[in-house]
């Protein structure tokens, strides 16, 4: 199934599960608990330069397009098993990868960032 990738971040206790259980309600669309989705994307892109089948190709524009399908090609096998068309991907740390995710799905993407006050976050831990 082809699936439309959205993504939720923010600070703990900034009401982000309760956005996703609402989203949820909806059979078209399927959100997740914090996932790893994000670690396995981060991690794959920092490595793959230190691989010497990478550093060795002498085109690095070649090289580049491969990691970027394969970051697609990570996100969309994660959620492969998924039936709903639409996915929400939580994990606080989209915002500060809003590049990397717009480079691997060749789009412009959003992040779904709820907001609290810091002060009520924090107060609640």
């Amino acid at each position: 199934m082809e699936h439309t990738f959205h993504f939720i971040g923010g600070l703990p206790r900034s009401a982000s599960t309760l956005l996703c259980n609402i989203l949820y309600q909806n059979p078209r669309f399927h959100t997740t608990a914090t996932s790893g989705c994000l670690e396995v994307m981060f991690t794959v892109r920092n490595v793959w330069n230190d691989f010497p089948e990478h550093r060795a190709n002498p085109d690095r524009d070649d090289d580049r397009r491969r990691l970027h399908r394969t970051l697609d090609g990570i996100l969309r096998s994660y959620y492969g098993d998924i039936e709903r068309p639409v996915v929400f991907d939580k994990s606080r740390g989209w915002p500060a990868y809003v590049e990397m995710l717009e480079v691997a799905l060749g789009r412009k993407v959003k992040v779904l960032v709820p907001v609290r006050k810091p002060v009520r976050c924090a107060g609640v831990v």
